[in-house]
């Protein structure tokens, strides 16, 4: 984005467009990764993600529909920002404990997929950018991998140990990063079933907000496009901005859930956000998901 609003300055201005040079091209990484990833480093990160993933069952969440033998990607989204209040404690609770905003949400939709499911080990998996090699910042090119999380819940331990336990695992995580997600997923000799998606079935997806808009484009406003999702590669994607305001978004699959329960789900986790800022001490099995209505419903109109 900076490459480009420096080159329409310059169309703007007819000045000659004068871009710093790349230090290295795709295909420059291209090689140098495959020199990298030896049969030697790969056995090493290989090694990690065998023990890390060892023994781990499919996620198996309430549906509206039962699932389909084989996946057909049809999804919708569903989408709410978080108010200033919210976003800002969030931020507060991810400064004071010195975690980010994916290992916080990491947290937070492990309790969340937990309660659904009524399954205490949880498998989730993230993409990363891979630009962490000198030179390949601005480079135009797929260097997205896939990283697969697993937290275990504990309801008798307080939300700030869960916290810590799925820090560390994210930065252990982080330092194997290098094995390809499909070179991981062949190596690993699972049994592979066409109806969903192997090793996890949830994908997070935390984003940086971008401010578009820049001053100096001689009064040209920029908005983002708002695109209609039609599909779903996972049977559940969260999508989390940030930003001044915290965005929220559920993509799924229409195949096995209605609008309705997604948009539920994604009030329910919004809930455990606000209770999580309220204290962040209390056990996990005192977070609270439901909002005082259901909790009436619940335990008065349906007594």
């Amino acid at each position: 984005l900076p490459e480009l609003f420096q080159v329409y300055d310059s169309l703007l201005c007819n000045s000659n467009i004068d871009l710093e040079p790349l230090r290295i091209q795709y295909a420059d990484f291209s090689v140098w990764q495959r020199k990298f990833l030896t049969e030697e480093k790969l056995s090493e990160q290989l090694k990690y993600w065998r023990k890390k993933l060892e023994g781990i069952e499919p996620l198996n969440l309430p549906l509206d529909r039962s699932r389909p033998p084989q996946q057909s990607y049809n999804g919708d989204s569903v989408s709410i920002k978080l108010d200033a209040k919210l976003s800002a404690e969030l931020r507060i609770l991810a400064k004071d404990h010195s975690v980010t905003m994916y290992m916080l949400m990491n947290a937070v939709l492990a309790i969340l997929l937990s309660r659904y499911s009524g399954q205490d080990d949880i498998v989730v998996g993230s993409p990363i950018a891979n630009r962490h090699y000198p030179g390949t910042e601005n480079i135009i090119g797929f260097f997205v991998n896939t990283l697969v999380s697993r937290t275990t819940i504990d309801s008798n331990q307080s939300f700030i140990q869960l916290l810590e336990n799925v820090k560390r695992n994210a930065l252990q995580g982080y330092q194997h990063q290098d094995i390809p997600f499909e070179y991981l997923v062949s190596e690993l000799d699972i049994d592979r079933d066409p109806s969903r998606h192997p090793l996890f079935q949830v994908m997070l997806n935390v984003l940086e907000g971008t401010q578009l808009h820049d001053p100096d484009l001689n009064g040209l406003i920029i908005q983002p496009f708002k695109q209609m999702i039609s599909i779903a590669k996972f049977d559940l994607t969260l999508t989390v901005t940030t930003g001044e305001l915290v965005a929220l978004s559920f993509e799924y699959a229409t195949d096995l859930f209605e609008k309705a329960t997604i948009t539920r789900m994604l009030s329910h986790l919004q809930n455990i956000l606000a209770s999580v800022v309220e204290n962040q001490t209390q056990e996990v099995s005192s977070i609270e998901m439901l909002s005082e209505k259901e909790k009436h419903q619940l335990l008065v109109e349906w007594n």
